[in-house]
């Protein structure tokens, strides 16, 4: 018997020592894998991948992030509902849409970036992209999209659709493109019909005859299709672009780029004659469908219109669904509303009993672009853009966790900081702060309101807190090329009464990076880094400026030890030295990008940590300096991830990477749509934080085999003895 005991003893022992080997040695092959480039999900045409890791190692990911809706295909197969979704850099996501209220990523198909309509036929989806090309996908199996074939003389597609067997082009300047497709790895250009002014961008089709919008509404003959003859030419009222149309019985709803929507009769196909011309100069008109005599009309901003259609010559308002937004198009199907929000995703809305009896019943968010990221202990607060403010748990950087997710449709964060228990973000939407208590990162709690929009997309924002203090400094630019930069700067103690201490202006400059010291803030502007005394601030007194030469555009500094690092745009990193404030100079650089073309390139953001900086770069990605001799700065380590194929395409490895932060030493990478990614910098010892994360988790896979094995011994001893 004791024998016995000795041997089960053996193999419990034996079972343990294997299962602790097992698992040490896949961590450590799982991060040797990963340094050598080789990943662990599978990568085809769905989803290109570019990859640069020098003494770099990827630990995990959090990208729930994919890009901005543009149009949607419904599609019934039996029991099952799929939605397609033309997501612009994501390229195409499909949707299970049978659960209507709980809509579920099913898979997604990356390489055909800028993404913008699509249709999906006999199990195969035909997207196109702008200024782009026509991609053919086979969608048999919707979780794993292949690429079949594509079609690349296209100019600037808008719309794609299906007239009988063959595939139809809405081309912008280049008209209607008629293509065969008979072979979907090598379709054909059949016919083409070019207008003169300014194109077709939206299509109808009944029987043998097409409606077109651009300028003009025609009427065209599709019988043969080698020979598209017009039927008729209708000017329509304004001169104005139409981007959007629908057929209904014997009219044609057109909408105007703007306030203007105008009906046709079309009851007589050679003599289309005008009805009414509705026009409502508080909205955008998008798109539109009737349903049971009701009209309803796609708005830009603000959701949809109801309109009595039961008299197309007397269209008269009867009530309005608001739900904001920025919508591209509208798709109904089986009594539901599929509308397409760039700046959130898809919403559904399901139709009632009366025209009036709407109500929002479920949504996909195709989720924000990750623009800033805090790191304080084992939480990562992320400004996600138009998804929110995102809290994971990163206290096992191979796999982080969601904690919440709070966001509006007023929502869109570009910059974050936490401090004291409180998240602090600036929201592009107003221009302003929104504050968290984050206390409990599960349940984080909104202390500020909303307030009056004024969402400036073009905008660009920084966000410094120091004591009660914000700074918040933003940068603006016009289609004509000029500048404004103004610093602002709140009194935060009451964050539901933040008021303003002072602003200053910098004309004629766009003013990205800025960092503040003890009320003495460094701002990088065109041709140099200025330094102000803000112990005023209603009245900032400048205290010197560092010139730089060659084109010194700041993207971000980081100030330690009396030097300030600093990520320049078009060159890389510089290196000041602002022990006296009165006297700053340069003493070192690193040139990162020499190439002739200058737009958008070089540093990007920065962060010190340890002797080292670590410093993303619009076309190198993330590199790694070590500082220890700051005259020399040493490149160690690069990295970069990138999907994105247009920018791997124009070798701008670093186009995703917005920020950077270090903690732990853990490098935590904000990535737009690529989310969150977590590396180690090899130079940079496992910290004892990393070794404890690696130490639970190894308990964690042991403890349930040594539970599971135990009971099975101790029952088989027990038997034996129940024999002798």
């Amino acid at each position: 018997m004791r024998r016995t005991s000795k041997i089960h003893l053996t193999i419990v022992v034996m079972i343990l020592s294997s299962c602790c080997l097992l698992n040490i040695s896949s961590i450590t092959l799982a991060k040797e894998l990963d340094s050598t480039g080789l990943e662990s999900e599978f990568i085809d045409d769905a989803n290109p991948m570019a990859f640069n890791r020098i003494n770099c190692k990827k630990l995990g990911q959090y990208d729930k992030n994919y890009g901005n809706s543009y149009d949607i295909f419904i599609e019934k197969r039996g029991l099952k509902r799929y939605g397609y979704v033309a997501d612009g850099i994501a390229g195409l996501l499909i949707l299970d849409l049978t659960k209507i209220h709980q809509p579920k990523f099913l898979g997604s198909f990356s390489n055909v970036s800028n993404a913008n309509s699509v249709c999906v036929k006999d199990g195969k989806a035909y997207v196109t992209q702008w200024y782009g090309k026509l991609t053919i996908l086979d969608v048999s199996n919707p979780s794993l999209p292949k690429k079949l074939g594509e079609f690349k003389d296209i100019d600037n597609p808008w719309k794609v659709g299906f007239f009988r067997n063959h595939l139809v082009i809405a081309d912008g300047y280049e008209g209607l493109l008629i293509i065969d497709i008979s072979d979907s790895r090598n379709p054909q250009l059949i016919n083409s019909y070019k207008v003169d002014e300014w194109g077709i961008y939206d299509f109808h089709f009944q029987e043998d005859t097409a409606f077109v919008v651009g300028r003009r509404f025609e009427i065209l003959n599709l019988s043969q299709l080698d020979n598209i003859t017009p039927i008729s030419v209708f000017e329509t009222f304004t001169y104005s672009l139409s981007f959007g149309l629908h057929i209904f019985e014997n009219t044609a709803i057109i909408f105007r780029a703007g306030d203007v929507l105008q009906i046709v009769d079309i009851s007589n196909l050679a003599q289309p004659q005008n009805l009414l011309v509705y026009y409502d100069s508080s909205e955008y008109f998008v798109d539109g469908y009737v349903i049971d005599d009701c009209l309803y009309i796609l708005t830009r901003y603000n959701g949809l219109l109801l309109i009595n259609y039961t008299d197309p010559a007397n269209i008269s308002k009867i009530g309005e669904f608001y739900l904001p937004g920025y919508c591209n198009r509208a798709c109904f199907s089986d009594e539901y509303f599929f509308l397409v929000d760039s700046n959130f995703g898809i919403k559904i809305i399901e139709i009632g009993p009366t025209p009036s009896d709407l109500q929002f019943i479920g949504y996909f968010s195709d989720g924000g672009t990750t623009s800033d990221v805090f790191i304080e202990k084992s939480i990562a607060y992320i400004a996600n853009g138009k998804n929110g403010l995102l809290i994971l748990d990163v206290k096992n950087p191979y796999n982080p966790k969601l904690l919440s997710n709070s966001f509006s449709d007023r929502t869109y964060y570009q910059n974050i900081v936490v401090q004291n228990n409180r998240a602090y973000l600036v929201n592009k939407h107003s221009l302003s702060l929104d504050v968290f208590d984050v206390s409990n990162p599960t349940n984080p709690i909104k202390l500020t309101h909303d307030v009056n929009d004024r969402y400036a997309s073009s905008a660009h924002t920084n966000l410094v807190i120091e004591d009660n203090r914000a700074y918040l400094l933003t940068a603006y630019s016009s289609m004509w090329g000029t500048s404004f930069s103004r610093l602002e700067i709140y009194n935060i103690t009451d964050v539901n009464n933040i008021t303003s201490l002072g602003k200053h202006d910098f004309n004629d400059e766009y003013a990205r990076a800025f960092v503040v010291q003890n009320e003495i803030i460094f701002v990088g502007l065109n041709f140099g880094m200025h330094i102000f005394d803000a112990s005023n601030a209603s009245s900032l007194q400048e205290l010197s400026v560092c010139a730089l030469e060659y084109s010194s555009s700041f993207g971000d500094i980081e100030i330690y030890d009396n030097l300030a690092y600093c990520a320049i745009r078009n060159f890389g990193l510089r290196i000041i030295d602002v022990s006296e404030l009165s006297s700053p100079f340069e003493i070192g650089f690193y040139q990162t990008d020499d190439r002739d073309s200058y737009y958008y390139r070089g540093g990007k953001s920065i962060c010190f940590d340890n002797g080292f900086i670590y410093m993303t770069d619009y076309d190198e990605g993330l590199l790694i300096f070590k500082v220890s001799t700051p005259t020399s700065p040493l490149l160690q380590g690069e990295y970069y991830e990138i999907t994105n194929i247009q920018a791997i395409e124009n070798e701008n490895y670093g186009n995703n990477l917005q920020n950077v932060a270090v903690y732990d030493n853990i490098v935590y990478l904000a990535s737009d749509t690529d989310g969150l990614i977590l590396i180690h910098f090899n130079d940079a010892p496992f910290s004892q934080g990393m070794i404890r994360r690696n130490t639970i988790l190894s308990v964690s896979i042991l403890v349930p085999i040594t539970l599971a094995v135990i009971p099975i011994i101790v029952l088989g001893v027990r038997k034996r003895r129940l024999r002798n």
